[in-house]
């Protein structure tokens, strides 16, 4: 994974814009762009198989199927770049309508866990996936090369270390 951070638009200490490109077991490859530097604001997941896409943006739901995989028309094809037919489905109702009730969603159903009434949505491995790809985007973005995952605990600790005059490792054994 190759992450690249930087501080494009705000005066602020930390970054607003940042990206990776991350390359998956068997070649597959992704991308993440997030930022608070865009105007009007925008959401978009789009996630591209052999036989379709789903794309998530604003709130609604878009999916297109192939009538044909992929991989099986481009090994079979003698075009160069074909065609394949597709059938477009938009979901037609507002899976979310704003970031506020988004936030809100999150907020209500982490006081209903705390009641015992729910469980959360995105437990706490996941949540510490998502810290771990954000640190892995910060580490990459500093040090200028690619990065694995799970990412260097002494390489990112050096890298917070020469940010902050902060050792994690040295307070973590201090606190035992």
């Amino acid at each position: 994974m190759t992450g690249s951070c930087d501080t494009t638009l705000h005066s602020i200490e930390v970054e607003d814009t940042a990206s990776a490109m991350m390359r998956h077991e068997g070649g597959r490859h992704g991308f993440l762009h997030v930022n608070t530097t865009e105007c009007p604001w925008l959401s978009r997941t789009v996630i591209a198989c052999d036989r379709g896409r789903i794309t998530i943006q604003d709130g609604r739901m878009r999916i297109e199927r192939l009538e044909d995989s992929i991989r099986a028309k481009t090994a079979t094809s003698t075009e160069l770049f074909g065609d394949i037919d597709s059938q477009d489905d938009d979901v037609g109702e507002m899976l979310i309508d704003s970031a506020y009730e988004q936030l809100a969603r999150m907020y209500e159903n982490v006081a209903l866990a705390i009641a015992g009434r729910q469980s959360l949505l995105v437990t706490a491995a996941e949540a510490a996936n998502a810290v771990e790809l954000a640190n892995a985007i910060l580490l990459s973005s500093a040090n200028g090369h690619s990065v694995n995952l799970p990412i260097d605990r002494t390489a990112y600790d050096a890298f917070i270390s020469a940010k902050t005059g902060y050792s994690v490792a040295s307070n973590l054994v201090a606190s035992a």
